[in-house]
């Protein structure tokens, strides 16, 4: 099983990755919306509801980042 300070690094690895492909953020979209919809898919292969999990989650980080665009920090 993955350790979380190995998910951490594999996801550090993958974002530097991506600044190395394009430095522009704006780029960076069509790659993040690929990744939300292979964990969206993910997210129905064990458990229905994680269907729903997914969606909060998905919930939640619509608030964190309105919270980002007003404080400026995560």
């Amino acid at each position: 099983m993955v350790k979380d300070y190995e998910l951490r690094a594999a996801i550090e690895k993958v974002a530097q990755e991506l600044y190395d492909y394009d430095p522009n953020p704006i780029t960076w979209l069509t790659w993040v919306i690929h990744l939300l919809k292979q964990l969206d898919s993910q997210s129905k292969n064990i458990d229905s509801a994680n269907q729903q999990r997914f969606e909060d989650m998905i919930a939640i980080l619509k608030d964190a980042i309105y919270n980002r665009q007003k404080t400026g920090g995560w």
